[in-house]
């Protein structure tokens, strides 16, 4: 009894272990939570999470596409200004900045009285020096080109007649260009003033002045072209006069051909010294060319496509105006095949047809298109080179016939 109570209390005061830890906790077999332990799972599973909170505002859908309407509510305005701008662009006004240089206003106008007695002085003596060539060499200015061509002496001649009358508008002009230059500078060195002078419009005064002064100056460019284009289609008939006048004072069959080859070239010639000028023109007054030559081109294919026919007749009559295979009055023969179509005299030559006084009395209207396709047989022409050939041409109406064919 004795040893049993001393083990007893000796494995009390021993630390359990873990297997016997549990042993002890375990619910004994035979009792009713032992049972109930054989019945239910040893792990129970976890419970699941809990569920974020729902939000209180709803999810924003996807942005649509606003459809796009076919007449803006609200276009946006035109810039009249922002195109005017694409088209003309201010070339600038070089007296401008040379008066710009002075300090001072009162030194500025003194420069540009100098400037202008000096343009006054060489104009009042050039045109003196002219009226006096014009006195005592008039009529070898103007005969020049009819004998033996001098290139130096046929463009001095072409350019005689332009200067004598441009150069009073040339040098008025530089001195109504030096004037408003001079305003200008004076505006804007003495802004105060001029603003005081002006009553509070200053700068619609001094926009008035810049765009006076840009069109002046302009103006003299201007007279500048004409007068090279002048100088220029006058040495071009000079030299093409020459070259007839040598034609005709040979006596070669080819001397229709040659005229017929002529008048289109001094016709070409002068219109392209004309477009060129234009152009030019155009270019000093500062108007943009891209644009305009743009809807231009877009016009001109619209309007070839809608009136082809009607160019094809207006392109024959300026053929027939230049190469001048027949004239009115002029006895034709209009060869189709082997005999001739239409055989009579030429009453008037139109934009658009050619009217013809057939031999039985009617009259045969021809499209200027449709001449190319036949073979002119000019008898007026042949009966008159004929006659020509009789008698030797001298070689002053030479020069006259060859002025008269030109014209």
């Amino acid at each position: 009894m004795l040893l049993c109570s001393c083990a007893r209390a000796a494995a009390r005061l021993r630390p359990p272990s873990a297997a016997s830890d549990r042993l002890a906790r375990a619910p004994h077999a035979g009792s009713r939570a032992g049972r109930a332990c054989r019945r239910v799972p040893q792990q129970l599973p976890l419970p699941p999470p809990p569920l974020p909170p729902l939000p209180l505002v709803a999810p924003a859908l996807p942005a649509r596409r606003p459809r796009r309407s076919a007449v803006p509510a609200n276009p946006a305005p035109i810039d009249l200004s922002a195109a005017a701008e694409s088209i003309f662009e201010a070339t600038g006004v070089p007296l401008v900045d040379d008066l710009m240089r002075f300090k001072a206003v009162e030194a500025a106008a003194q420069y540009a009285a100098q400037r202008a007695a000096m343009v006054v002085a060489a104009a009042l003596l050039g045109m003196l020096l002219l009226k006096a060539i014009d006195r005592f060499f008039g009529r070898r200015i103007e005969r020049s080109g009819t004998g033996d061509l001098n290139i130096v002496a046929a463009a001095a001649a072409a350019a005689f007649k332009p200067i004598q009358v441009l150069l009073p508008y040339m040098s008025g002009t530089y001195i109504l260009t030096l004037g408003a230059a001079l305003a200008q500078v004076a505006a804007v060195k003495m802004k105060r003033e001029f603003a005081a002078l002006c009553r509070g419009h200053g700068d619609e005064v001094l926009g008035a002045l810049k765009f006076f002064t840009q069109f002046v100056q302009d103006t003299s460019e201007l007279l500048v072209i004409i007068f090279f284009a002048w100088a220029a289609i006058d040495f071009k008939n000079r030299v093409l006069r020459w070259v007839a006048t040598n034609i005709l004072l040979t006596s070669e069959s080819e001397t229709s051909a040659a005229f017929t080859l002529l008048r289109p070239l001094s016709g070409v010639l002068t219109f392209l010294i004309v477009l060129a000028a234009a152009g030019t023109t155009l270019s000093a007054y500062g108007i943009n060319l891209g644009p305009i030559m743009a809807s231009v081109g877009g016009l001109g294919v619209v309007v070839g496509l809608a009136s082809q026919r009607l160019l094809m007749n207006a392109a024959s009559a300026i053929a027939l105006y230049s190469a001048r295979p027949y004239v009115v009055g002029d006895e034709v023969h209009l060869l189709s095949g082997p005999g001739p179509a239409v055989v009579g005299t030429v009453v008037n030559i139109e934009p658009m047809r050619t009217i013809i006084h057939a031999d039985d009395g009617g009259l045969v209207y021809v499209q200027n298109a449709d001449i190319d396709k036949y073979t002119i047989k000019n008898m007026t022409q042949g009966r008159a080179l004929l006659a020509a050939s009789a008698h030797t041409t001298t070689p002053s109406q030479a020069a006259e016939m060859a002025a008269e064919l030109l014209e």
